[in-house]
């Protein structure tokens, strides 16, 4: 029994301080601490720290704003050397448009997949961004977190279909990041040939209006590119009445004008769907 009331002791004695890699500790280091156990408590809860913020990302969503441009949305985001032993942490309060001049080496190619990073070499509180052709690494950058890819085509212009946000951010359908819904065929008034119109972020809008007898209603505050970018379609409700002289006209990305060309008052269905 006396052998084990000092091995017990014995035990306290050169265990002293439990540190635990996984457990922050709010009041580390105690004023009541040991002076040789400082440098062991801080750097216990800084790696506790960087288990959870060394891939930090909240917003600075990639996406694409025409065939030359694309937008860095506003956000936060941890930076890291490629070691990981240095993180730096930057916030925009701004969307950032992306041009081919943040480049990190040599022109824009076609055909090419690039990555776009966010930089923070630079000693501020933001970060800039940095196109590259490395899917590790851009050249010439030291502290940067990588938010993304694009295609740029054959013809050197930027694919709207591939553009592809990281880690978060929009849905894959596979490991090439390709999106559930592949594209939005536009078939004009052609009855065999489209124009393919490729985008992961679909949009689909519809509901119903009360319209007067030779009358119209607005559409408004719709969230389409453009006129070009999306058509639009009206019916009739009600199962006995015809959709005859129910039409509609786009007037730009965000609105629409749904006409009634009956004399009655009718209650017309619409529905929009492109990008």
């Amino acid at each position: 029994m006396k052998k084990l009331i000092l091995g017990i002791m014995i035990l306290f004695m050169f265990t002293g301080v439990g540190f635990c890699a996984d457990i922050w500790d709010k009041d580390d280091p105690a004023g009541t601490a040991n002076v040789s156990d400082i440098d062991t408590l801080i750097t216990t809860n800084n790696s506790v720290l960087d288990i959870l913020l060394a891939g930090y990302r909240s917003g600075t969503k990639l996406s694409y704003l025409s065939a030359a441009t694309l937008s860095v949305a506003a956000g936060e985001v941890t930076c890291s050397v490629a070691a990981g032993t240095t993180r730096k942490w930057r916030r925009n309060t701004s969307a950032t448009t992306v041009t081919w001049a943040m480049i990190d080496t040599g022109a824009e190619a076609a055909s090419t997949t690039y990555y776009v990073y966010a930089n923070a070499d630079a000693d501020a509180t933001t970060f800039t961004v940095t196109v590259s052709t490395s899917s590790s690494a851009p050249t010439g950058v030291t502290s940067y977190k990588k938010l993304g890819s694009f295609y740029n085509d054959s013809s050197s212009n930027i694919e709207r279909g591939k553009v592809y946000d990281e880690p978060s951010g929009s849905l894959k359908a596979n490991s090439s990041g390709q999106g559930f819904m592949m594209s939005v065929q536009d078939y004009g008034s052609s009855t065999s040939s489209y124009t393919s119109k490729e985008q992961w972020d679909l949009r689909v809008a519809y509901g119903s209006a009360s319209v007067g007898g030779n009358s119209s209603t607005a559409i408004s505050n719709m969230l389409f590119t453009s006129a070009a970018t999306y058509k639009a379609v009206v019916c009739v409700t009600g199962s006995t009445e015809v959709t005859e002289n129910a039409t509609v006209s786009q007037s730009s990305g965000s609105a629409m004008t749904i006409y009634n060309e009956q004399p009655a008052t009718r209650t017309l269905n619409w529905i929009a769907i492109g990008y």
